[in-house]
């Protein structure tokens, strides 16, 4: 998967932990012989192709990166098949020519590590990964950026407290949205249970920004009754919501 060979984009949001930490700091690779957009620990900010040898493009600032730690930030690499470019915040931060096909490995994808060298890791969160087997040019870099950003910003907002709404609709059938709020940015697990206790979906488990989120339910072939949604964030906040599946 992921073989693109003429043009590609990665994207992400990235919250790193520390500026210099001996790592590679993968954030989106695809082992170390195909591409990846990473934090070098040199430190500077990379995205690369790999054509028989490592076409690299670089963002080289140190104090720039040092007051990036524990902040989050927009990254994106480009490869077009004749430029390089890497972007920092929405930014086109600098360039680099070549001409050639990316080559095909068996690698998988990873997010926060290289399959190549999985002593590798990267200590932050990521958010909003994306590749794209086209090469996105400035303007729409910028877009996504921007977008996002207001996203976050209304977000910031409106939202001061952690909240589950009821779920809509409901009675339900099969389909409802749930609707949550994060004051910050914070690990979350949402799961839905039967009235025996037992998980019959986990919607979402991982590290989400700060704002309001919503997730749909497919209720698949599970059959009519009762089911409880649960909202937990580590041990700051836990709520539950009663469903009703009606067929």
């Amino acid at each position: 998967l992921f073989d693109f060979t003429e043009q590609i984009t990665l994207m992400a949001w990235v919250n790193q932990r520390d500026a210099a930490n001996g790592e590679s700091n993968e954030w989106i690779s695809k082992g170390d012989y195909a591409w990846c957009l990473k934090h070098r620990q040199d430190p500077f900010y990379e995205f690369f192709i790999y054509n028989g040898s490592w076409y690299v493009c670089r963002v080289d600032d140190a104090e720039e990166i040092a007051s990036h730690v524990d902040e989050w930030h927009h990254f994106a690499g480009t490869y077009d098949g004749f430029t390089i470019s890497i972007y920092v915040d929405g930014e086109l931060r600098n360039t680099a020519e070549h001409e050639g096909f990316i080559d095909i490995t068996q690698d998988p994808v990873y997010l926060g590590t290289n399959s190549s060298y999985l002593d590798r890791g990267f200590n932050g969160f990521l958010d909003e990964v994306c590749i794209y087997s086209v090469a996105l040019d400035e303007n729409q870099i910028r877009a996504v950026y921007e977008t996002s950003l207001s996203e976050v910003a209304q977000g910031s907002k409106q939202v001061s407290e952690f909240y589950l709404r009821q779920n809509y609709p409901n009675p339900f059938n099969p389909t409802t949205q749930i609707t949550y709020s994060l004051p910050r940015t914070s690990e979350v697990k949402l799961q839905v249970f039967d009235m025996l206790g037992r998980d019959v979906a986990t919607l979402v488990d991982g590290v989400q920004l700060q704002g309001e989120h919503t997730v749909s339910f497919q209720a698949g072939d599970l059959p009519s009754g009762i089911y409880f949604c649960k909202l937990q964030s580590g041990n700051q906040f836990t709520d539950m919501k009663k469903m009703m599946l009606v067929r």
